[in-house]
């Protein structure tokens, strides 16, 4: 191993599963050593559940076949998951490794190629790329096509498109996770609380995607969250669009009546036609992304705005008498 693949290989392994770095073979640092580049080469192929395994690591992988011309002129054939070769089949795997430092932090992304045979050499040949570099995967988001543009990926523009990736699969995990805990600790016994108390505006509530009731939007540091809700009262006929701002660490409930009462809830569309007036969320496809609202201007002028000491938009929900957080 040259001083180069044992510099990699010192950054790589700490960072990624044991199991997945197996049979380092080739590692590479760009000039100003902020990008690298690395692959293993696994000749004893696993058994049936460490293959499962091994797959379940990967959102997909890449199966290389035999060379159908003569080996000299020959490169192998990249062929798609579900089609042809089977991985069982194969003979070897390899796993590259694409790593960039940003923002003070190294971000790695992996992928899996499954080889018909045992050749390390062709298979080096196949994964490694001349001028790996100058893969689109290193480039910064907004510089690659418009294939990649998603609303998801946003925040994440003036990265490399594999830091995006990375970036925003965590923070929609951590989102999810979020929206979880909202939903089994606060949201049903809310809803049920409000069907109770205000069944004038709160007899029926839906909510956006899937949700049951509320379809919750907040900053990245979750301190309130914005809800929302179509909902109508006994003798209402419709849906109409209702916003609840929920304060986890008070534990209270507003109100938020920035718009005018009473417009029809349409899902999505009608909400964003909405907030899209005093934000920069301009899309549907906003409510249901990884995206967090961080416009401070929205959450400052029109959210908690005050006047005379008293907010100007919000109204507390109370439940015979008391706040939502005894409630609870």
């Amino acid at each position: 191993m040259n001083i180069q693949q044992n510099e990699v290989w010192k950054l790589l392994y700490p960072r990624v599963p044991a199991n997945l770095s197996r049979n380092y073979r080739n590692g590479l640092f760009n000039p100003s050593k902020d990008k690298f580049f690395a692959t293993t080469f696994v000749s004893e192929f696993p058994d049936t559940d460490d293959l499962s395994f091994l797959i379940s690591q990967f959102d997909s992988y890449s199966i290389v076949s035999r060379p159908t011309r003569p080996a000299e002129q020959a490169r192998w054939e990249l062929l798609p998951p579900g089609t042809g070769l089977q991985p069982s089949a194969c003979k070897a795997y390899s796993v590259s490794f694409y790593g960039a430092f940003y923002e003070g932090e190294w971000f790695i992304i992996r992928s899996l190629t499954f080889f018909e045979t045992a050749d390390e050499e062709m298979a080096t040949n196949t994964v490694f790329p001349r001028d790996v570099f100058n893969q689109s995967v290193y480039l910064p988001y907004e510089e690659l096509h418009s294939r990649y543009n998603s609303t998801d990926m946003l925040e994440f523009i003036t990265a490399p498109f594999l830091v995006s990736i990375v970036k925003q699969r965590r923070k929609e995990k951590i989102n999810q996770a979020f929206r979880q805990y909202l939903e089994i600790a606060v949201l049903q016994r809310l809803a049920e609380k409000l069907r109770i108390n205000y069944p004038d505006k709160y007899d029926s509530m839906t909510g956006m995607f899937g949700s049951e009731h509320f379809s919750s939007i907040f900053p990245l540091h979750k301190r309130f969250v914005l809800l929302v809700t179509g909902a109508k009262g006994l003798s209402e006929k419709g849906y109409t669009i209702k916003y609840l701002l929920y304060i986890p660490d008070a534990g209270n409930i507003y109100e938020w009546d920035y718009f005018p009462p009473g417009a029809d809830f349409h899902y999505a569309d009608s909400v964003i036609n909405q907030l899209k007036t005093v934000t920069y969320w301009d899309a549907a496809d906003y409510l249901h992304s990884s995206c967090t609202l961080d416009d401070d201007h929205f959450w400052e002028q029109c959210v908690f705005k005050q006047e005379n000491g008293e907010y100007k938009y919000l109204r507390e929900l109370t439940f015979n008498g008391e706040s939502l957080s005894s409630k609870l």
